[in-house]
């Protein structure tokens, strides 16, 4: 086709993000797990720490980072969230298609002659 590689990648982001929040709920579960991740982290150096085998180094600021660094994705999905269904709002694109339309022209002559 005629449309080159950049052209191809905006499309394809524009159709993932125009019709679905997939993606921002995706940052969210990816920040819990990451929470989940450092808390385990936390726990297991922890117990190295009070078993006497304890790692050197910056382990308590490679934790804040990543606590705190999970809690920003978390945050920011859920932000992402509500701007979404406030754009789905918005936007307001109805929820069918209408495929055909047919006319009633024959029901609005029967109104006019009982009217008469």
């Amino acid at each position: 086709s005629k449309w080159s590689l950049v052209q191809l990648m905006k499309l394809a982001i524009n159709a993932i993000t125009s019709f679905s929040s997939l993606p921002l709920q995706l940052v969210t579960l990816m920040g819990i797990v990451f929470l989940i991740g450092s808390f385990v982290l936390g726990i297991q150096s922890l117990y190295m720490k009070f078993g006497g085998n304890a790692v050197s180094g910056f382990t308590t600021v490679i934790l804040l980072l990543l606590i705190i660094g999970s809690t920003l994705m978390i945050s920011l999905g859920i932000i992402g969230t509500y701007i979404a269904k406030i754009f789905d709002e918005v936007k307001k694109r109805p929820r069918y298609i209408i495929s055909d339309k047919s006319s009633c022209k024959h029901m609005e002559h029967k109104k006019i002659d009982q009217n008469s």
